[in-house]
């Protein structure tokens, strides 16, 4: 890292001089695998230094790094390392401005040089309360790794599952109730040994069938009240996810996406037959599949290169293909709003998309606060890492904590505490407003939403600076 680069604005904001080769050294002694030097352009175009070290254990756990002590003088170091950790990670995360961060810091360091060790502490957890929403969690089942997502009915009071061993769930959690309970619960025979399902669906009209498929490459239509498959279609390889379409007025189609071959297979419930299969040699494997809510003969399929937009009635081709226009990379999860009206994506860059699903055009783009250095490059998203959306907010796992995204202002991260190791799904009763969080290898968990969030549609998080990274 180029040190010939510090300007006279950073030596205005911090007193002292800072000797660097000493920063090295004692981030070398103590074992830190990374040390970042992060530029930040504000508003108001003040320019700061700020180290971002972290270890090999916040490597593997990498939502509980921020940023580190900043840029403090040597003897203010010195003192600092006999009275707590040296560099410790403190839950600093960025403020709206450069100006605002500096003030606050200057005020904690203010403090702890007058030896008030206790208000500086406290100066840290107002930060932490101010930018940091936190959550406990609690389990609500004891079961067997999960090898479908859970799938939540219109009523928001039956959940299905499969567990790795091949029975499938019915589980029931009543409104303001904070513990579920299996009340059915199946081996399906119809199932090939060594097989698993992949994906469950409810019947939207319909809520006393749900359908199922698996790698076994059948779609099954089971019935609720006595938990046996009433009907079967061969699809012939693999399947991953299906979708039904909930239009009463046509055909009940179902589309099925395969594992590792393109296209998508469309089933009519009714003939219990495939009717035909969507494919064109320029797309890709989707990974998700889902039919419209408001445009019932439009169905959306995500690959990773964008988004296709299929009519029925336009002779079962791609009407559009969405790409958000700012980043071209792979895109990791899709899910469409309650009402129809927006469709929200991941992309590989942790950047979080939102596009007018009726006009089909991008509205806007918000980075993720979590750096992106922090992430493994190598680490893929699960692909069943649904976002359950509402009016205002959408939930996003990742790893062990979940993004809170607000449509209108962005999203800031939010903490889990309790019995979960890695979430993959989360599911939102608007209601009780309640949040049910689970993976595929980890057992479902309710978490307990904070109760601030309309005040987080008045008063909206601040938003991230513009971050340049450069290696040193």
């Amino acid at each position: 890292m180029r040190c010939d680069m510090l300007s006279e604005d950073f030596s205005n904001h911090f007193e002292g001089t800072v000797d660097w080769t000493e920063v090295f050294s004692a981030a070398k002694r103590l074992n830190f695998w990374a040390v970042y030097w992060r530029l930040c352009l504000a508003k108001f175009k003040a320019t700061a230094w700020k180290i971002c070290i972290f270890s090999n254990y916040y490597r593997r756990s990498p939502t509980r790094w921020c940023l580190s002590e900043f840029c403090l003088p040597v003897v203010e170091r010195e003192r600092c390392s006999k009275v707590v950790h040296p560099f410790r990670v403190t839950c600093i995360r960025q403020l709206s401005t450069s100006q605002t961060l500096f003030t606050m810091y200057r005020e904690y360091r203010d403090l702890r040089e007058s030896g008030m060790m206790c208000e500086a502490n406290s100066l840290l957890q107002q930060v932490e309360t101010e930018h940091l929403l936190k959550m406990r969690t609690t389990n609500l089942l004891s079961v067997d790794r999960l090898t479908s997502r859970m799938e939540m009915d219109p009523s928001e009071q039956f959940f299905l599952f499969a567990e790795v061993t091949g029975i499938v769930r019915i589980a029931q959690m009543r409104t303001g109730e904070k513990n579920m309970t299996i009340i059915a619960e199946w081996v399906p025979r119809c199932v090939i040994p060594r097989t698993k399902i992949t994906c469950l669906r409810w019947h939207p009209w319909d809520h006393s069938l749900f359908t199922s498929v698996g790698t076994d490459g059948r779609l099954h239509a089971w019935s609720a009240a006595t938990m046996v498959p009433v009907q079967e279609t061969e699809l012939g390889y693999k399947l991953k996810y299906h979708s039904i379409c909930n239009n009463p007025a046509s055909e009940p189609l179902i589309a099925a996406a395969y594992s590792d071959r393109a296209g998508i297979a469309i089933v009519d419930l009714r003939d219990n037959i495939p009717c035909f299969r969507m494919a064109i040699g320029e797309i890709g494997i989707s990974s998700f599949v889902e039919w419209s809510p408001r445009e019932k003969d439009r169905l959306l399929t995500m690959s990773p290169t964008g988004v296709y937009v299929w009519d029925m009635r336009s002779f079962r081709v791609p009407v559009k293909k969405l790409v958000p226009p700012d980043d071209r990379s792979k895109l990791r999860g899709m899910k469409i709003s309650s009402d129809g009206q927006h469709l929200f994506t991941l992309q590989g860059s942790n950047r979080f998309g939102l596009w007018h699903l009726p006009l089909m055009i991008f509205v806007q783009s918000t980075p993720s606060q979590e750096f992106s250095s922090v992430i493994d490059k190598t680490v893929e998203f699960d692909m069943f890492s649904l976002v359950q959306c509402d009016e205002n907010y959408a939930f996003i796992p990742v790893y062990d904590l979940v993004h809170l995204m607000c449509l209108r202002t962005g999203n800031i991260p939010v903490h889990l505490h309790g019995p979960i190791s890695g979430v993959d799904q989360c599911i939102y009763r608007r209601i009780s407003q309640q949040l049910i969080i689970c993976g595929i290898d980890s057992r479902p968990c309710l978490c307990t939403v904070p109760t601030d969030l309309d005040d987080l549609r008045q008063t909206p998080p601040p938003q991230p600076a513009p971050v340049i990274d450069d290696d040193f």
